[in-house]
């Protein structure tokens, strides 16, 4: 029932493949049974996993900034998952061969086009109503008053301009991180706010 299990078995293949190939050690290997991908942990039974796909994926209004690598897999993701709602996806970066191999969605139709666009383009006609913004963060940030803001989950998905703490400081309700790092390595994570 959650189609996103599939993604998920696939990139931990993938994984495994990879430890295979760089010879590492037993204990790095993934062992057998059935990962929660909701609590992020090992369960040992189907039926402890078992439970109804939400009736209601209405996220509300996302805020994307960047739409690489990482943010068109996350649009792949959102509209496989048919979540619902409003998207600002903000990227000035255009489409360019070296990201064919690392996108779900990028290839020789979205070529030379705006990343923020393509994306658009990948959405249309799923729950989730698009709105590209071809501009760099620190363009996004200055064309809006940051009070102005009604973006009820933040995804910073870019590796530039310092997105990911400027993002930080700017009253974001609910952040979740995946990104490259400076290396083109891979981080994840979670950063909510309570304002009084």
């Amino acid at each position: 029932q959650n189609c996103l299990g599939a993604v998920a078995a696939a990139c931990l293949g993938v994984a495994q493949i990879f430890k295979v190939a760089v010879e590492a050690s037993a204990e790095r290997s993934f062992r057998e049974g059935i990962f929660d991908l909701f609590h992020l942990n090992w369960a040992d039974n189907e039926r402890v996993t078992s439970f109804a796909w939400p009736a209601n994926l209405n996220i509300g209004n996302i805020l994307m900034v960047g739409a690489g690598s990482v943010g068109s897999s996350a649009a792949y993701c959102m509209r496989l998952a048919r979540l619902a709602g409003r998207i600002t996806i903000v990227d000035k970066d255009d489409v360019k061969i070296e990201n064919f191999n690392r996108s779900p969605i990028f290839g020789r139709r979205t070529f030379g086009l705006p990343k923020c666009e393509a994306v658009q383009q990948f959405l249309r006609g799923s729950p989730l109503s698009p709105e590209p913004l071809q501009a760099w963060w620190n363009d996004f940030m200055e064309q809006r008053n940051r009070e102005s803001f009604d973006f009820d989950v933040w995804l910073p998905l870019a590796n530039e301009s310092n997105v990911r703490s400027a993002m930080q400081h700017n009253l974001p309700p609910l952040m979740i991180h995946a990104s490259t790092s400076s290396n083109w390595g891979v981080n994840h994570g979670q950063i909510g706010r309570a304002h009084v």
